[in-house]
């Protein structure tokens, strides 16, 4: 599943030949750890705005525009979240939070090539999309050796007309829901200078 962008510390990409634990594998692999809360509280507030004034029209859109004066489709995406972490108990237990929102005003127009048939599933028409996205984290250190973690991962995505436009009228696009979640927790336990012990669950 996805996770919000403030949730990740830091990601490997492995091009070819990933390591065993991550199974087989015709290709790479991603990898990514997710942020944990520290002694120092901090936190973030962001948006990233794109709208119509930064696209080119495609194909389509330029030939209605150029034979019927259709306007440039009104695109907008705005995406947007939080983050905030701290100090539960000092040294001992933290958290980490982050939600965000993506909202896109998509638009797919559909020229068939035979307007004297179909003028009606010709036009331009609109196809929103959104995502939501929360994560929380707690970690806990029991003991100079041993820690334990847990975290929540909520998603909910919602895209009206994958594939639409062109030559594909709208009403025949596959639409996509989605509501996925996932609880993962683990304990790291030091043995000794040369033995680690690690156990990891996982529901999704």
């Amino acid at each position: 599943m996805d996770l919000p962008q403030a949730a990740i510390r830091e990601f490997k990409v492995y091009v070819s030949q990933a390591p065993a634990e991550y199974g087989w594998t015709a290709g790479g692999a991603v990898t990514f750890e997710t942020k944990s809360g520290t002694n120092l509280w901090s936190g973030e507030v962001f948006e990233f705005f794109r709208d119509k004034s930064l696209n080119t029209m495609n194909r389509f859109e330029r030939e209605r525009h150029d034979t019927s004066g259709t306007p440039k489709p009104d695109f907008r995406r705005h995406q947007f979240g939080a983050a905030l972490g701290g100090p539960i108990l000092r040294d001992r237990v933290h958290f980490f939070t982050t939600a965000e929102r993506t909202k896109t005003n998509l638009f797919a127009t559909v020229t068939t090539g035979r307007p004297e048939f179909y003028s009606a599933l010709e036009g331009t028409f609109p196809i929103p999309e959104y995502s939501n996205m929360v994560f929380a984290r707690g970690d806990v250190q029991i003991s100079p050796r041993q820690t334990v973690f847990g975290r929540y991962a909520w998603q909910d995505s919602d895209f009206t007309c994958e594939g639409c436009g062109g030559r594909t009228a709208v009403f025949s696009g596959n639409g996509i829901q989605q509501k996925r979640f996932s609880w993962v927790g683990g304990h790291t336990w030091v043995l000794s200078s040369r033995m680690l012990n690690e156990l990891r669950v996982q529901v999704t």
